[in-house]
């Protein structure tokens, strides 16, 4: 008896190692009943995927060089911000130059203006005196040759300086 059970479970299990073996044998072609449409499915659908990723590519595009714009706009703005900041501190530090050498140049000057009226002064001053002794020994023309003389050297001594002043201020 345990002899008949062993062959009758021995062909139980052949028969379901024949059945199995015949459905792994129908497998490929149930696969390819099954995959068939997917594969047609997705080939229908995947250049409208495409068509999808393509814009949103081309929408990602747009909006990097609508960025990369915007960038460059305000990049040349803060070039010119920059450039008329250092512009303006530029013209501001030559400005304040030109007045310091505007006031020493003013102050030398008067000082060198005051030095040659003090020093004109004390020219017409000498030759009036000179003059009144030269009056008592010379002729009336003479006196009044030297007082031409003494007057046009005068006058030419303030036009120089008058000159030296106009041409430095």
């Amino acid at each position: 008896m345990a002899k008949n059970t062993l062959e009758v479970l021995t062909a139980e299990m052949l028969g379901d190692v024949g059945k199995l073996h015949d459905q792994i044998e129908a497998l490929p072609a149930k696969l390819d009943e099954t995959i068939q449409p997917t594969l047609k499915r997705a080939e229908e659908v995947l250049p409208y995927l495409l068509d999808i990723k393509r814009k949103e590519l081309d929408e990602a595009a747009a909006r990097i060089l609508a960025a990369s714009d915007v960038l460059e706009e305000n990049r040349r703005q803060l070039a010119e911000t920059m450039q008329q900041d250092v512009d303006n501190e530029l013209r501001a530090r030559v400005e304040d130059y030109t007045s310091q050498v505007m006031a020493a140049t003013k102050t030398m000057i008067e000082q060198t203006v005051q030095s040659e009226m003090t020093q004109a002064a004390v020219t017409i001053q000498t030759a009036a005196h000179e003059l009144d002794q030269a009056r008592q020994g010379l002729r009336r023309s003479q006196l009044q040759d030297m007082f031409w003389m003494g007057a046009v050297g005068v006058i030419a001594g303030i036009s120089a300086l008058l000159f030296y002043v106009t041409l430095f201020q």
